[in-house]
């Protein structure tokens, strides 16, 4: 059949005078043209449904239904999106030939291309179209055209989908695997200043580097602490939490075979800061002892409180290293808490912060109950509760629901809220979201 269609395409190309090249790119771009015309796709066998996998929360890899066809010696795939204001829509398509004619149909599409709509246009990368940089971009009307440099695919976004995407890297300002940058984080900037954010953000480029930059923030963390202790309630909780950051940072510098490691150790230890034994996978073990501290001791304190933010998101499991506890259920322990800090603090400031807390756990929960018996994630690990957490789902969706609208509706252009609007249609349809973020596992 490859053979077949090979010579057909050489012969067809000979009798018009185009290039093998020249027809592959007009028979891909003849298949966009009719779509864009109004021409149905069709839907068989050939389509299933997409659970998201749990990486997967940018805007390309939303899709709801996938279709694969061949027709006419092509490879047409079809994704389906859905929205609040109506059913599937079709958003994104990919063609190419069924066979490699050894040509390079590549060159032809951009070339077709650029005589269309002009020279492409400068786009960011985009790991869904490729992993490689030197993808071409048009736009035309609604539509989006991609040429990656490998390969002979013509890519097309519906413009609503290329605008969605435009939105990914705010979104991942409040949704990201496992938990965003520390909420405490633009405080602490305005507190400690420009150096001290330095030496959270510096990466050591050699071997050398790497204890210099040790040393002077093991300094920093070290006169921070003895500061605490002059300092009054509410600034001593911040400054708590400023050095936090610090020894976190330390913990991932810091090797056994360094000679100033032991005397950290125990300048740390006189402080009740515990660095511990070192990582499979690098640095020292560090519990978060300071943020516990914070947050147990200063829990009305706005040091507290963003302590309380920084707990939520990390599913109340703090242990160093990739193990898990006996019950990877975080979301039970981030729903009984923020249940119980709302009730406890109507008025907090970091009130859209914890109701997406809570939205995610929700989502976990009823996500993780219906986990097909083939996920790594879930099935990967002992899993005692699956069954119990079942017969509670639907009603954890439901929830989940009501607090991401809550958050689109108390901070509408906030980045959990844009989150919110990505996921809200998914969930009100039933659609699986693949959401894995407060459950641990060692997959």
């Amino acid at each position: 059949m490859r053979l077949v269609f090979s010579a057909f395409l050489l012969l067809d190309s000979l009798l018009s005078g185009q290039t093998a090249a020249d027809a592959a790119a007009d028979k891909m771009l003849a298949r966009i043209d009719s779509v864009r015309r109004g021409d149905a796709v069709s839907k068989s066998a050939a389509c299933q449904p997409w659970i998201p996998f749990q990486q997967a929360i940018r805007a390309p890899d939303q899709w709801s239904e996938h279709c694969v066809t061949r027709t006419n010696g092509l490879i047409e795939e079809s994704f389906f999106y859905v929205f609040d204001d109506g059913g599937p829509a079709l958003l994104r398509m990919e063609v190419h030939p069924e066979t490699q004619p050894g040509v390079d149909v590549a060159g032809a599409l951009r070339e077709k291309l650029t005589l269309r709509f002009g020279a492409p246009a400068p786009v960011k990368e985009i790991l869904e179209i490729s992993v490689l940089p030197g993808v071409d971009h048009w736009s035309s009307g609604k539509l989006h055209y991609f040429v990656p440099p490998i390969g002979a695919r013509l890519i097309v976004f519906d413009d609503r989908l290329f605008k969605e995407h435009e939105k990914d890297d705010f979104i991942e300002q409040a949704d990201v695997l496992f938990h965003p940058a520390s909420p405490a984080r633009p405080f602490l900037q305005q507190l400690m200043g420009n150096y001290y954010m330095g030496l959270l953000d510096a990466i050591p480029k050699t071997s050398f580097e790497r204890p210099l930059l040790a040393q002077q923030i093991s300094r920093e963390a070290l006169g921070l602490l003895a500061v605490t202790k002059r300092a009054l309630l509410d600034e001593r909780a911040m400054l708590l939490l400023a050095v936090n950051g610090l020894v976190t940072k330390l913990s991932t510098l810091l090797l056994d075979s360094d000679a100033e490691t032991s005397m950290v150790r125990n300048q740390l230890a006189s402080f009740g800061v515990t660095l511990g034994p070192m990582l499979h996978n690098g640095g020292l073990a560090y519990n978060q002892d300071l943020l516990w501290r914070v947050w147990r001791e200063y829990p009305v304190s706005q040091a507290g409180q963003l302590a309380f933010v920084e707990l939520q998101q990390r599913g109340w499991y703090t242990e160093p290293g990739s193990g898990c506890p006996a019950n990877p259920d975080l979301f039970h322990d981030v729903i009984e808490h923020g249940e119980a800090f709302l009730a406890q603090h109507p008025a907090t400031p970091f009130r859209k912060e914890v109701l997406f807390t809570l939205a995610v756990a929700e989502e976990t929960w009823w996500s993780v109950a219906h986990a097909p018996a083939d996920d790594g994630w879930v099935s990967g690990i002992p899993y005692p509760r699956k069954d119990l957490n079942r017969q509670d789902a639907a009603a954890a969706k439901k929830r989940a629901i009501d607090y991401y609208q809550q958050i689109v509706k108390l901070a509408p252009d906030s980045p959990e809220a844009t989150s919110a609007e990505r996921r809200l249609p998914r969930l009100k349809l039933g659609l699986d979201t693949g959401q894995r973020r407060f459950f641990c596992s060692y997959d």
